[in-house]
């Protein structure tokens, strides 16, 4: 069994320590290795005793140097040195405020870590500014991509002419084809009369698509209801005969169509054209 008494470092007259105060134990036993293994078995709290360092001074003599950050009385049982428990021993430990005249803390919320008060504003602030950038830049970022398209679509178009002019030399060429190989009626297949139907819906969308400055394509149906749809904001009489024209085209061509029915339209549009082109210079 070893033996152990407390030392006072500071203040030795009085019998008591205050929270944090080191102090020597000075220990006796049968003997010490030269580097003793110093162990507390089961604390009551891992603070009621913490060993410093120590040294030996003798093979049966051991000084250590320990601190204690616990108020209160406290009965050391399981401290051993190299196994060798150590006797029971007291340690009376006290607040290094006066009893007398205890200060208290007034209560305060409890306050958020370090640097996250300033950091959650300037991340919303953050995302204010990427969206308001995002809100500027995107209808800019919109005429540039229907400016590039539209640019793409004059490719396709004779701008020596005007609009008017390139179609109606378009619907001529379109219906010279129809009258050199339809001798009669009966001789004409579905398929040329499509293949008609489509080139003349093309030169209808090339024309349309200079007058209003659209990047119209052939088979693009998004672009072509938008177009209606800017169409219907206008509601004059020649605009709704213009989507009238339009969704008629668009239920032939997902039908068999006949010479009159072809000719109907090629009559339409060409007395409708110059109508449109009026239109577009009154605006």
């Amino acid at each position: 069994m070893v033996t152990c008494t407390v030392q006072k470092i500071i203040n030795p007259e009085t019998p008591f320590l205050t929270v944090g105060e080191r102090f020597f134990l000075n220990c006796t036993g049968e003997s010490f290795s030269n580097e003793p293994k110093i162990t507390v078995d089961n604390p009551t709290h891992p603070w009621q005793i913490k060993i410093l360092s120590q040294r030996t001074v003798g093979d049966k003599e051991l000084q250590i140097q320990a601190v204690s950050a616990i108020v209160g009385e406290h009965s050391i049982t399981g401290l051993k040195i190299d196994g060798q428990p150590v006797s029971p021993f007291n340690l009376s430990v006290r607040s290094v405020q006066d009893p007398q005249n205890i200060v208290t803390i007034p209560f305060a919320p409890q306050m958020l870590p370090a640097g996250y008060p300033p950091l959650f504003p300037m991340v919303t602030i953050l995302i204010v500014i990427v969206g308001l950038l995002g809100l500027l830049w995107y209808p800019s970022w919109m005429v540039r991509k229907k400016k590039k398209k539209y640019a793409a679509f004059l490719q396709t178009v004779n701008q020596q002419i005007s609009p008017l002019e390139e179609f109606q030399l378009s619907l001529y060429h379109t219906k010279r084809r129809l009258y050199r190989n339809s001798p009669s009626e009966s001789s004409l297949d579905d398929q040329f009369l499509h293949q008609l139907t489509d080139e003349f819906f093309q030169s209808v969308l090339k024309f349309l698509g200079r007058i209003y400055k659209e990047p119209l394509v052939f088979g693009d149906w998004d672009t072509l209801t938008f177009l209606e749809k800017k169409i219907s904001k206008r509601s004059n009489a020649t605009h709704d005969e213009l989507i009238r024209f339009l969704e008629e085209i668009k239920k032939i061509r997902t039908r068999p169509v006949t010479v009159q029915e072809l000719q109907f339209l090629f009559d339409w549009f060409r007395d409708l054209a110059p109508q449109l082109v009026l239109e577009g210079k009154n605006r």
